[in-house]
């Protein structure tokens, strides 16, 4: 039995003529010497042979069917054929619908805003989108697997636990919103949002350092309890004032408590915080590159005069991805810092993992998937990813 044109149809277009891995496009267009190409290949996720890759899942499966057929560049075809016991049907039926999934979201936003693309593209000209691409997969995959530990968390509600809880789902919010922001080409507040990031990073690195997490958080209650004080207090507030709810009996006895106390914490300095926790770059080449997108630059604005009024120019701007890869890198960095200080036992497939990441982030490396979708089995069967210190 041949593919059905409607399977093939489907196939195609809602691939989008990309590679469901690598996202290359699979279609070349015509030169003055040579005519057009076709480099997609039909792939089928369970072979027609019983002995052929993962030719064992063929139980109830239509071979030639749209759901047993995957579009890949060549190179990929090979390697989930050569490679079946890292690509099983499992691993790749998630890989397709993310795949789709992409290209379905991608061309709903083009479709919705057609001015938008086409300032886009004029603005990103310089991008490399292979490799926009590809830290847009590692993102999801990384705030995927943070996800998972924050769900262990749900149960543990001291303070440490609940305040290292949230600040790794800041984070994982914040790089969410990085991602979104570089679509909507607002690249500068990418980079003000990066220095959030960064934020949140030394914070939680000093309350592990000073295991400072009480004093932390009587010092943000008595900053946050003082400044609605004053609000409520100030006569020109009072029609705003008076639609909120009073202060809990609670706070205000807390206050009281407090008063009497000298709350010593302070917020960390984040050139001492880098030097101390031995990554200089995090404040040299990170931390002040970001603020000079918080406060007023002389340029700036240069760039979103263009988004704003979708005004054309011939000027190329820089490419600026590096802070796409540097935000997975310092949320990288926050999961492990906290799964380290906390004691969290680790099976080595989730350790396989983070450190695949981190080899994806120094040379491209795409193995990381790999153990992510080992990652993805092993919460089939129901085996942790790790253990939380009695």
């Amino acid at each position: 039995m041949a593919i059905s044109d409607k399977d093939r149809k489907l196939l195609w277009s809602r691939a989008g003529d990309r590679c469901a891995i690598c996202k290359q496009p699979l279609t070349i267009d015509s030169t003055s010497s040579n005519t057009k190409s076709i480099l997609g290949e039909e792939c089928h996720i369970v072979a027609r042979a019983p002995n052929g890759p993962r030719g064992s899942d063929r139980m109830d499966v239509e071979i030639d069917s749209y759901d047993n057929l995957v579009l890949l560049c060549p190179t990929d075809h090979r390697r989930i054929d050569e490679q079946p016991l890292d690509f099983p049907s499992t691993a790749i039926k998630i890989i397709k619908s993310l795949h789709e999934s992409w290209v379905k979201k991608t061309l709903e936003e083009q479709w919705e805003s057609e001015t938008v693309t086409t300032r886009t593209k004029n603005m990103s000209e310089n991008h490399d989108n292979a490799t926009i691409l590809s830290y847009k997969d590692a993102s999801g995959v990384l705030r995927h697997v943070a996800t998972g530990f924050l769900l262990e968390l749900y149960d543990q509600d001291d303070l440490k636990m609940r305040i290292t809880r949230n600040y790794l789902a800041k984070s994982v919010k914040l790089v969410e919103s990085i991602f979104q922001l570089w679509d909507a080409t607002a690249i500068q507040e990418c980079h003000i949002l990066f220095r959030c990031l960064l934020d949140r990073l030394f914070h939680i690195r000093k309350l592990l350092a000073e295991n400072s997490f009480e004093a932390f958080d009587e010092w943000s209650f008595v900053e946050q309890y003082d400044f609605n004080a004053r609000a409520f207090a100030e006569p020109r507030f009072k029609s705003q004032t008076d639609l909120l709810p009073p202060v809990p009996e609670a706070d205000k006895q807390r206050r009281k408590e407090l008063r009497n106390k000298t709350v010593g914490w302070v917020r960390p300095d984040a050139e001492e915080m880098a030097n101390a926790i031995q990554r200089d770059y995090l404040y040299l080449y990170m931390f002040r590159s970001a603020s000079m997108h918080i406060h007023p630059m002389a340029n700036d604005g240069d760039r979103d005069y263009e988004t704003v009024t979708g005004l054309r120019s011939t000027t190329v701007w820089p490419s600026q991805e590096y802070v796409l890869r540097n935000s997975i890198l310092v949320l990288w960095t926050v999961l492990y810092d906290i799964l380290f200080d906390l004691g969290v036992e680790a099976t080595g497939t989730f350790r396989k993992f983070v450190d695949d990441l981190l080899v994806f982030l120094e040379t491209g490396s795409q193995d990381y998937w790999r153990s992510y979708y080992a990652l993805v089995e092993s919460f089939k069967i129901g085996e942790p990813w790790f253990r939380l210190p009695q």
